[in-house]
């Protein structure tokens, strides 16, 4: 608990203050803003599972403040219970090599933590690998339904991570069923923990029965991932061999081959290691529980970083694989647990190290002290710009807290100023159906929003995901009703600023 206090916390103290993301940080922490004024999750706003939101919320009115750096701090105790219970699974030497080893294996994994606002994903599946580390050392009915009960609480904070501890759970109840020879008890077992699951997850199941309208916005946003069939927005895989170097800093490039050849490693571990773990139950050798755990949710996980294949969900679907990793290092020689570890660092330092923002900010580039949300940071020279032009823009054309509108990237401008957006859909990267932009057009007139600011960008490089081409009902809506603004603020080959008619 000591090694994951002091490592949190010097990491909260590095670069606590440092960096924002109007993106997914923006859009979480609008979120949380939104539950604090009474709004709720999904049926009011878009949003993640509500797990999240109540946490930060709880913590945030705890701590007395609604600001960035109060958010961020939420996140951190979280980050540190899940670190916590990561250590937890590495066996604990009491000599200068194993206090070493657990001093870097806790660096390694919070390194890879480098996104305050997803440290809730980073967390939850290392409270997984405990779970079932738990179960798999002893089975019983208790430990079956409190594995249960942990993946009902995973869900709250993304259903994603409920369906994979479900398949963790099914795993280990193989892995011992097979070192039994026998199912016998199993299946009641396997009923325990579907109790366990129903309670963990009771709260949803609560507001789905008592808050009005949540049942409806819930079981519709379980029907647009099934009809779009995916979770996230597909990308390529980046295989080492599809690499550019041509042209490319060094560094760059060997970041991104390494970035490929971690998803090569926990594609391969994902296969291999379930493969070994059932091998070693047929043949009735016992495997260390944390093994079975990891070994259980390392596919699975592995489908989380591919969702979407990016360094950033890189980070969130490769924790079995890290802490499988640092497993087997334990059982090498002297001299190979020293080589290994040193090569788990010194990667992990080249791939991920430059997206700490503390990092960002010391080496990579000057950052600029800015007021954000009532606290002082320390952000990006480009991100400063694009907060004090969003601030100015509102001072000149909504100065009284009016309403305004901006799409599709920055859902943090409304967190920024205080203001609720217009739509219900704050980070309008998806396409959706005629009736759902009906209905958004709808809140834009009750709204009344006194001008409008869109980003004319191709995500991902996809002229389909342009807003005017992903949302053409709304980006119609606008162009008839709002009158553009030849305003110096904003480049219009890429911005687009219009003022209510």
């Amino acid at each position: 608990m000591v090694v994951s206090a002091v490592v949190v916390a010097g990491s909260f103290i590095w670069q606590g203050r440092v960096g924002f993301n109007m993106g997914d940080e923006g859009f979480l922490w609008y979120g949380v803003r939104q539950v604090q004024a009474g709004e709720v999750p999904i049926r009011d706003f878009m949003a993640y599972d509500p797990g999240r939101y109540y946490w930060s919320a709880a913590l945030m009115s705890l701590f007395g403040s609604d600001s960035i750096v109060t958010f961020r701090l939420a996140g951190a105790v979280f980050q540190f219970l899940g670190l916590f219970v990561g250590l937890l699974m590495l066996p604990v030497v009491e000599t200068m090599l194993g206090v070493t080893r657990l001093a870097l294996a806790a660096l390694v994994l919070t390194v890879w933590m480098f996104n305050w606002y997803k440290d809730y994903d980073t967390s939850v599946s290392l409270f997984l690998i405990g779970a079932l580390a738990l179960l798999a050392e002893r089975p019983s009915r208790g430990r079956f339904f409190l594995a249960g009960v942990t993946v009902g609480v995973a869900a709250l904070f993304g259903r994603n991570h409920g369906v994979y501890g479900l398949a963790g759970i099914l795993g280990v109840a193989a892995y011992i069923g097979c070192m039994k020879r026998s199912v016998e008890g199993i299946l009641s077992d396997l009923v325990y923990c579907a109790i366990g699951v129903v309670l963990g997850y009771s709260p949803i199941l609560i507001m789905l029965a008592t808050t009005p309208g949540f049942a409806g916005a819930y079981l519709e946003s379980i029907r647009f991932v099934v009809d779009k069939g995916s979770t996230n927005l597909a990308r390529p895989v980046p295989w080492p061999w599809t690499i550019p170097v041509r042209g490319v800093p060094p560094l760059t490039v060997a970041a991104d081959l390494l970035t490929g050849v971690y998803y090569m490693a926990i594609l391969l571990f994902g296969f291999a290691a379930p493969a070994w773990l059932f091998r070693s139950a047929l043949l009735k050798k016992p495997v260390a529980p944390p093994l079975v755990a990891v070994s259980t949710l390392a596919l699975p996980y592995a489908h989380y970083a591919f969702s979407r294949a990016e360094l950033f969900h890189l980070s969130l679907g490769i924790f079995p694989f890290l802490v499988g990793t640092l497993l087997i290092l334990t059982k090498l020689p002297r001299l190979a647990q020293r080589t290994t570890m040193l090569l788990i660092v010194s990667t992990s330092a080249i791939v991920v190290l430059p997206e700490n923002p503390g990092w960002d900010c010391l080496v990579i580039e000057r950052c600029i002290a800015m007021r954000i949300g009532g606290e002082d940071l320390k952000i990006q020279p480009l991100i400063a710009g694009f907060v004090n032009k969003l601030e100015s823009t509102a001072a000149d054309y909504a100065p009284d807290g009016e309403p305004f509108l901006v799409m599709p990237l920055w859902p943090a401008a409304y967190a920024l100023l205080d203001r609720k957006s217009p739509m219900w859909d704050s980070h309008a990267l998806f396409p959706r159906p005629p009736a759902f932009e009906q209905k958004e057009i709808e809140r834009i007139k009750a709204a009344g929003p006194k001008f409008v600011l869109l980003l004319d960008q191709a995500v991902d490089d996809r002229d389909d995901l342009r807003f005017r081409n992903s949302h053409p009902l709304i980006y119609r809506y606008i162009q008839e009703n709002f009158d553009p603004v030849e305003d110096g603020r904003w480049h219009p080959s890429i911005f687009q600023l219009l003022k209510a008619r």
